[in-house]
């Protein structure tokens, strides 16, 4: 990446994070809500201090909403190609290059479908990695 596209690549990023960040911050929210309070009050009154708390409690107890959030914020800003071409036109991001393939005249129909396989397979493949690196050890 040279210094003349970082600009426009950092206001891309900040396009997609502003339009997904709803589905984390809720998903986030709605774990916090369910949360029993008592659990933070007793690590403090056994001596944790906040960061403690948060770190050992609140944490793992948000952590798969976060998570989730997170899942259905990286598939949507995948499958986003208004706001990448909205932000910056000649900006060519993997949706945005099967669109444009799809929009010949001639319609490249064999290279569009190879590049959402492997869109597809690299998604799956960072979403399972995730689901490795996140599972709960019994």
């Amino acid at each position: 990446v040279d210094a003349g596209t970082l600009p426009i690549l950092a206001v891309i990023v900040l396009a997609h994070v502003g339009f997904t960040i709803p589905f984390v911050v809720r998903n986030a929210v709605g774990a916090l809500e369910e949360m029993d309070p008592g659990l933070d009050d007793t690590s403090r009154t056994l001596g944790a201090r906040p960061l403690q708390a948060f770190r050992r409690i609140t944490f793992p107890v948000v952590k798969p909403a976060i998570l989730a959030g997170s899942i259905m914020a990286f598939t949507r800003s995948v499958g986003e190609t208004g706001a990448t071409l909205a932000v910056s036109p000649q900006a060519i991001t993997a949706p945005v290059y099967i669109v444009n393939l799809l929009n010949t005249k001639t319609g490249n129909f064999y290279l569009a479908g190879l590049s959402v396989a492997i869109l597809t397979i690299v998604s799956a493949a960072a979403m399972m990695s995730m689901r490795y690196l996140t599972r709960r050890v019994r």
